[in-house]
């Protein structure tokens, strides 16, 4: 499905997309399709590279504030995060390397889940403080 769109360019501009289409030997039109595409593209890319960084941020406070906790205390991982929580893009995802990262760190270690599936974390005294 093609969309029909008018776009205002500077001089500049339609002078970088002229030397474009020259360049590729295509029209104006497709050389700003073309570019086009590749901005959105590089957005798209940008998007989710900030994506894997704000899960990241959010992982390590995660395991900052389990790490922060006394010994014996059991949590979920709701309650660490808080209202950031709402953040967590994929929770079953989430809370799988939550608990690879937990245990692996030996931080804490599953205690059990509840009925409706929510797993309750203790905070051991084995582990080291993560980065």
């Amino acid at each position: 499905m093609a969309i029909e769109l008018l776009i205002r360019l500077s001089g500049e501009d339609l002078s970088h997309v002229t030397l474009l289409a020259n360049k590729l030997g295509v029209s104006i039109e497709e050389a700003l399709s073309l570019s086009l595409q590749n901005q959105v593209k590089a957005q798209v890319a940008k998007d989710e590279e900030v994506k894997k960084v704000d899960q990241s941020r959010l992982m390590n406070a995660a395991l900052h504030n389990a790490f922060m906790l006394d010994e014996g205390a059991e949590f979920s991982l709701t309650e660490l995060l808080g209202e950031a929580w709402a953040q967590v893009e994929s929770p079953r995802a989430f809370g799988r390397s939550f608990r690879k990262e937990l245990e692996s760190l030996e931080i804490g270690l599953l205690s059990h889940k509840t009925v409706d599936n929510k797993a309750i974390y203790k905070r051991t005294d084995r582990g080291e403080k993560p980065e």
